[in-house]
């Protein structure tokens, strides 16, 4: 590590651009990770096959392991884009990030669903299931998994993509740090800290009264890790960057296992590794690999359906085997053709671009 880095501050200040830290390893990783654990709910039914951090951590499943780390990052990096940015660029942000390639993908599985459906044309395209899977999921006001009549009768069911379950949660936490900063949260660390730390608490103890989340479990779960992305940030210069502190914490975790207290420690000791992981030296990626991690979580769950649905005795091993390439070519696929190039528009001011093209058609009048 970096002589001059003492804190997650000092490692922010120098290593904030992804050409310099680790956390495009790190959402890739994650991706991955969702797919492999997925590969278990999805594949047949293995007795010898086992996902590694089920047996040897004992802690959870490879998915959930992927998606916290996923909502660490996001809540960090999320909180900085809000603390350094006007609300209105905070938002275009946000949006071009997280809607176009989405939107696509959302539409594409509907047309694909068509070609797969049991249902007739007729009845598939005005079923009420169809529109619901549209509108809800590109519009990120639920989730959908199902459409009419597609992949009926495999093991999970006819969900066409249980993923997208975590897209409206993330939406919404994404609103939630704009209102805490709009309503002046994030003015002094103290106060920042303090109104996350609430919201924490009252989610572990008083669910119900978090009605923007609803009381589901996984809803709050992965709301907890955002939230303490979002508390390094706010906090980044008291917190030390030190592998003694990882050792430490990994010892701590280990002996409490079977504890009430193990899920707590074993998450923070999650929440602390990434940090460590972002900031340690940097780990150099081929040259064609660029941030894929969102297009490999929009497309994995559905091609992993499509394996189940031509092949349904392959068990998680030969389905990640299969489902992890095509899941990168997806996701890469959606990286250069969507992703990339709506996210340009962010250095873009599109209010004076319309401006100047109203004015050069008037001119032309």
């Amino acid at each position: 590590m970096h002589n001059k880095i003492r804190t997650v501050g000092d490692a922010f200040d120098l290593m904030s651009k992804d050409s310099n830290n680790n956390f495009l390893l790190l959402r890739l990783i994650a991706a991955s990770l969702v797919v492999y654990g997925h590969s278990f709910a999805l594949g047949a039914a293995c007795i010898t096959c086992s996902d590694v951090f089920g047996k040897f951590f004992h802690y959870r499943y490879s998915g959930d392991i992927g998606l916290h780390i996923f909502f660490v990052i996001s809540g960090f990096l999320v909180t900085a884009s809000f603390c350094n940015n006007s609300l209105s660029d905070f938002i275009k942000a946000r949006a071009l990030r997280i809607y176009p390639a989405l939107v696509i993908c959302v539409v594409l599985l509907v047309v694909l669903g068509a070609m797969l459906t049991t249902l007739d044309q007729a009845s598939y395209w005005t079923a009420k299931g169809t529109h619901s899977f549209l509108w809800k999921n590109a519009s990120l006001r639920g989730s959908v998994r199902d459409l009419p009549g597609v992949f009926e009768g495999l093991k999970f069911g006819g969900a066409v993509n249980g993923s997208l379950w975590s897209l409206p949660v993330e939406l919404r936490l994404y609103i939630i740090i704009a209102c805490f900063g709009l309503l002046g949260a994030f003015r002094t660390r103290f106060i920042a800290t303090a109104v996350l730390f609430i919201v924490v608490v009252t989610a572990c103890f008083y669910p119900e009264l978090i009605f923007f989340f609803k009381t589901v479990p996984a809803n709050l779960r992965v709301g907890a890790f955002f939230a303490a992305g979002a508390v390094i940030y706010v906090q980044r210069c008291a917190i030390p960057l030190h592998g003694a502190i990882v050792l430490a914490l990994f010892i701590v975790a280990a002996f409490s296992k079977g504890t009430p207290v193990f899920e707590w420690l074993a998450g923070i000791t999650l929440v602390y590794s990434v940090f460590f992981i972002a900031f340690a030296r940097k780990l150099c990626l081929p040259r064609w690999v660029s941030d894929y991690s969102y297009g490999i979580y929009l497309y994995a769950w559905p091609i992993q359906q499509l394996i189940s649905l031509v092949s349904p005795r392959w068990g998680p091993y030969e389905m990640v085997a299969v489902a992890l390439p095509l899941s990168w070519i997806c996701g890469a696929l959606s990286w250069h053709i969507v992703e990339r190039p709506v996210l340009r528009l962010k250095r873009v001011d599109i209010a004076d671009t319309l401006r100047l093209k109203l004015r050069g058609i008037a001119s032309r009048i």
